[in-house]
């Protein structure tokens, strides 16, 4: 039998690695949905039922995302894009709000926000990396 190499199977096929943009990412996916359970359970009773929703479908979202991730879908990039549009289309109405409602909001947050959605997006539609390694 042949002594096979890190990223070697036994059909003679590699695969590549993650590399470190796409562990961020998944650290990235699964801290979110971590803190978002966690913020269910802190304040169950006194969430909106739009926020609730919201929580609600990121937790989703985000455990597929994991599992996907985990085991090489091709889709995971879909699931990873979807969990940043919609977490960066809350956080703007959300500013948005709290700008036309209360006057005060966050602008380095929703910046933040805003750049790191774009270059993980942009990153996982362009990334040869990405296509090598969701193949599954």
């Amino acid at each position: 039998m042949k002594e096979l190499t890190r990223n070697e199977y036994l059909d003679g096929n590699e695969k590549p690695g993650y590399g470190v943009w796409l562990i961020l990412l998944f650290i990235n996916i699964a801290w979110g949905s971590f803190s978002v359970s966690k913020a269910i359970i802190t304040y169950f009773n006194s969430i909106d039922s739009i926020t609730l929703s919201y929580y609600l479908i990121m937790i989703v979202i985000g455990i597929a995302a994991t599992v996907c991730f985990l085991m090489r879908k091709r889709y995971t990039p879909t699931l990873i894009i979807a969990f940043l549009s919609i977490n960066l289309l809350y956080f703007v109405i959300g500013g948005f709000f709290i700008w036309r409602y209360d006057g005060g909001i966050d602008y380095f947050g929703l910046i933040r926000i805003i750049v790191f959605c774009l270059l993980a997006i942009s990153y996982l539609l362009i990334s040869k990396r990405v296509k090598e390694v969701f193949t599954n």
